[in-house]
């Protein structure tokens, strides 16, 4: 293509663009997915954006056409026609235009149109309009409105953006904005209410976990089915997303800058509002009287733990919304330039660049890498830091928790302070696994790079997502690492397990130092011997209760421990929950990929097929989330005291567990009683081996002491030989008698002798 009016040669025509023949009066239009642009010659992007043949001196214009892509791309209809949906202030800016005269809209130049050069809004919409001409050679044209730059922005009023698309905007936008906030604070009170009731929120996270991962479901770009996007867009509430309240819809100006902020700064309010809480009760106990430190400040602790699992919860949106700034991918064709998955009408009224100096990216990194290093990065650490030094003591706390003790300082003098400040740190865990946050935390993080890096690939997006899903599955067969009401008394099998274990370690390494003659060894009291210590101070706290009830006459921990448990029983396993839920994910991250698949596929009966999958996919999504809450309101209910309807037994557990409720008899899934099972084998066959060394070593010690006896046989018997020479009676030579067989044979000192025996050639 090529004009001539501006002494043009002719060149191939560019990507992106439509050249029609014998077309010389206009530059081609834009095809389907494309915008068309102009840029000034003299601009320094000039030369990468346009070829040779249209900047000087081989063309007099001072502007050269350049066609960019849209995204997404069906935004864009073709010849700078945008998508319904897609149109911005357009409408507005026509109804604005229909109130001029032809006169009034005339113009020569784009300037005529937008005087100030400002990018327009709702408030301006005549000013969204650009100069038409329908040919180069015309000096004058009209003013006509037009869309954002690529189509970028949605229409106001009627469309907001979420997961880089527009969709329609609810109905009764300030309705599902108060929501959004009465459902913030409901979650703030009712996970305070719950902590007081005791209530074990391990099966809160595991259910919130799993809400997030649906959320990523549905941002990314796979054609999943109506019915499917509609419930993942309503399980997105659980992400704590601003973005589906549509602030934009009733507030067209409300930008993406403000709904970043208000996302990163999501904690702080809440620490400030749980700070103003704890100043609202230390006065009111000032003025009840009471006095001292400890006691007016004594429920910090609880806004410690609340803050605490506040962070665990939003980890998965802030690590989002943290490396959204960061993700900037270039456009296909390459223009040359990078861009973000978001558009904000600062960015030009178009797409963002990254990079840019002075751009809304730039502005926006260094905040980003600033809360990245607080919530991604300093929050995991904090954890790890708290959970590597008080280990040992989180360890005897959880066994406390598992025998229902540990909260005086008379049961648990050593944990005690950990478990009022870090609880919620490792108190969904059994003893052994209470680092298991860290690993939940791995999770999260990477699920959020792969939602957003990823994001340009679907395929590769879900293929990562289900590596890390099926890594958690793994670990979660192999560790089973959640402390559920159910696997309590299991928990103390196993301590005394250790117990036992560790005393028989004990005893071969006093055999062995015995037999070496090496003196010493270790302490009860040291890091290897954690549970004996532990066993020692629950002896002591048992002592101490049986001296309290001669005094004050009141129960010993075992009994108030057997009312506890006869008004209370627990009938689910968190580890089996979990691995439903993932195991859920996992298949239906393998049925996105089933989706995109398809998309490529053109045969016309694959339509059957893809009816059969979403039939599979509500399914497994109705299945899994029904599953969860009768898992929920059953430790609810349980939790405040109210028995457990006997038709929820029947639907969800089998008979077998039910006769091993009534008989007072509680397993653990079948991963826990394999390693319980193999640790005892274990176990035996240390104890057969010990029990053969120590026969070994005593008969090695009755062989010595037999040696030592008959070495002291040998001087004996040398001390009689010595004895009978000198006492043996010597006769005369002048008589001599001679004696016979049949005469009395004088009396004669028989020297002992040896005698072989099974000791070998030394006997006795």
């Amino acid at each position: 293509y090529g004009l001539p009016f501006y002494t043009e040669l002719c060149i191939e025509c560019p990507e992106g663009a439509v050249c029609r023949d014998q077309e010389f009066a206009s530059d081609p239009v834009s095809k389907q997915g494309f915008w068309r642009t102009y840029v000034d010659v003299d601009d320094s992007e000039a030369r990468e954006r346009c070829p040779s043949e249209r900047r000087p001196p081989l063309t007099d214009r001072t502007r050269c056409p350049s066609y960019d892509a849209c995204v997404p791309f069906e935004s864009c209809r073709g010849d700078n026609e945008c998508k319904h949906g897609y149109e911005y202030v357009m409408e507005l800016c026509q109804e604005e235009m229909d109130k001029l005269s032809e006169d009034e809209r005339r113009c020569s130049s784009d300037v005529d149109c937008n005087p100030s050069g400002k990018v327009c809004d709702y408030r301006s919409p005549e000013k969204c309009s650009v100069c038409h001409k329908d040919s180069v050679e015309d000096a004058e044209g009209v003013c006509m409105c037009t869309p954002s730059e690529r189509c970028a922005l949605c229409t106001v009023f009627e469309y907001y953006r979420v997961n880089g698309e527009c969709r329609p905007c609810p109905q009764n936008v300030w309705v599902l904005i108060i929501l959004f906030v009465t459902a913030l604070v409901v979650f703030a009170v009712c996970a305070y209410l719950l902590n007081r009731y005791k209530f074990n929120l391990a099966v809160v996270s595991i259910g919130m976990d799993y809400m997030q991962v649906l959320a990523i479901f549905a941002s990314s770009d796979v054609p999943w089915p109506g019915i499917v996007v509609r419930f993942f867009n309503f399980v997105e509430f659980f992400s704590f997303n601003v973005d589906i309240t549509a602030p934009e819809c009733v507030a067209p100006d409300f930008t993406y800058e403000q709904k970043w902020w208000l996302s990163m700064t999501m904690p702080i309010f809440a620490l400030l509002f749980f700070g103003l809480m704890h100043f609202m009760l230390v006065g009111k106990r000032l003025v009840r009287g009471e006095r001292g430190w400890k006691r007016v400040n004594s429920h910090y602790t609880t806004f410690i733990a609340m803050a605490i699992v506040m962070f665990y919860v939003l980890y998965l949106p802030l690590t989002r919304r943290a490396l959204e700034i960061f993700n900037c991918n270039p456009v296909q064709p390459d223009d040359g330039y990078e861009y973000t998955e978001w558009v904000s009408i600062n960015c030009g009224g178009g797409p963002c660049r990254c990079w840019e100096e002075g751009g809304v990216q730039m502005g926006l990194f260094p905040w980003a890498a600033l809360f990245f290093c607080v919530y991604s990065v300093g929050f995991p650490v904090f954890s790890f830091v708290v959970i590597m030094r008080y280990k040992y003591k989180m360890k005897e706390d959880q066994l406390l928790r598992s025998m229902d003790l540990g909260d005086t300082i008379d049961t648990n003098p050593n944990a005690l302070n950990i478990r009022k400040l870090f609880s919620k740190l490792y108190v969904n865990f059994k003893p052994g696994k209470v680092y298991w946050l860290l690993v939940l935390l791995a999770r999260k993080f990477w699920i959020a790079v792969a939602a957003l890096l990823f994001r340009s690939n679907p395929s590769f997006q879900l293929s990562f997502i289900l590596l890390v899903l099926f890594a958690s599955f793994v670990l979660q067969v192999r560790h089973a690492p959640f402390l559920s009401s159910v696997e309590k008394q299991k928990e103390i099998e196993r301590h005394h397990f250790k117990v036992k274990e560790e005393q028989l370690k004990d005893q071969q390494v006093e055999s062995l130092q015995s037999q070496l003659g090496v003196a010493g060894g270790a302490e009860p009291g040291d890091m290897v011997h954690v549970h004996m210590r532990i066993e020692q101070h629950l002896n002591k706290v048992r002592r101490q209760e049986e001296v309290r009830k001669k005094r004050r006459k009141t129960a010993t921990i075992e009994t108030v421990e057997k009312n506890s448990n006869e008004t209370k029983v627990w009938y689910f396993s968190y580890n089996s929950t979990e691995l439903y839920l993932i195991a859920s994910a996992i298949l239906l991250c393998v049925a996105g990929l089933m989706y995109f698949a398809a998309s490529f596929d053109t045969r016309t009966n694959l339509r059957h097929h893809i009816q059969v999958l979403t039939f599979f996919v509500m399914f497994l999504i109705v299945s899994s989330i029904s599953y969860y809450l009768i898992v929920f309101s059953s430790e609810l209910l349980v939790a405040m005291g109210f028995p457990l309807s006997s038709w929820i037994q029947w639907l969800v557990m089998s008979k077998m567990y039910v006769r091993n409720l009534e008989k007072g008899l509680v397993m653990t899934d079948a991963a826990t009683l394999t390693a319980e099972q193999a640790n005892w084998q274990e176990i035996e066959s240390a104890e057969k081996t010990f029990e053969r060394q120590k026969q070994i070593a005593t008969l090695d010690q009755t062989n010595k002491h037999m040696l030592s006896e008959l070495n002291q046989a040998k001087r004996d018997v040398k001390e009689l030989e010595a004895q009978h020479e000198r006492h043996t009676f010597k006769p005369k030579k002048a008589k001599k008698k001679t004696f016979n067989d049949e005469d009395a044979t004088p009396e004669r000192v028989v020297a002992p002798h040896f005698v072989e025996s099974d000791f070998g050639a030394e006997g006795v």
